[in-house]
């Protein structure tokens, strides 16, 4: 099994980031980096910040085991550097990663394909939602939904609303993430 684990060569799991899932990227990628020593991989953690790209660089890797979450680790940013410096990853490719992670995006390709998800509509984070609007929205998708930045991970920036003066702050909540926000039946 020793002689199966070095033909992976130096492995990086690179770990942190820059998004809002950073301490969750850093707890998966420690116990990635503890089964990969496990199993007799010569595992490097690689704890980043912004600069992903350079400290794979500077380490002379031969595969990356990406443990990246939210944007710069999942949405196809990482992958697509990889790939520009042919360093074999983990994971999806660049296309996929992004579709994958942007929420909009994904919706209409399911719509389009008829593939049953709730209904929804986006709203654009530059825009404040005033009540009126709000109760247009409630009454629309009603009695509850759900208000989620469309480019962050798992239940990051996710809010419930049953009222309008709930869905304004749900939504100026989401958008404090920078991006289009996803607004969806409950």
């Amino acid at each position: 099994m020793a002689n199966t684990m070095k033909k992976f060569g130096k492995v990086a799991v690179i770990m942190g980031g820059f998004s809002a899932e950073r301490e969750i990227s850093l707890l998966s990628g420690e116990a990635i980096y503890n089964s990969l020593k496990q199993l007799g991989v010569d595992a490097h953690k690689l704890i980043v910040d912004r600069d992903i790209i350079g400290p794979v660089l500077e380490g002379n890797f031969d595969r990356i085991f990406i443990a990246l979450h939210g944007r710069g680790g999942e949405d196809g940013m990482i992958q697509g550097a990889l790939e520009a410096i042919n360093i074999p990853y983990t994971g999806s490719r660049i296309g996929s990663s992004a579709l994958a992670m942007d929420k909009l995006r994904s919706k209409k390709i399911w719509n389009a394909t008829k593939l049953q998800t709730p209904e929804s509509m986006s709203y654009c984070s530059k825009e404040k939602l005033d009540l009126e609007r709000a109760r247009r929205i409630i009454a629309r998708l009603g009695p509850a939904v759900f208000v989620k930045p469309a480019l962050e991970g798992s239940s990051v920036g996710m809010s419930k609303a049953t009222t309008a003066e709930e869905l304004v702050a749900a939504v100026e909540s989401a958008c404090g993430f920078g991006c289009m926000v996803l607004i969806d039946i409950a």
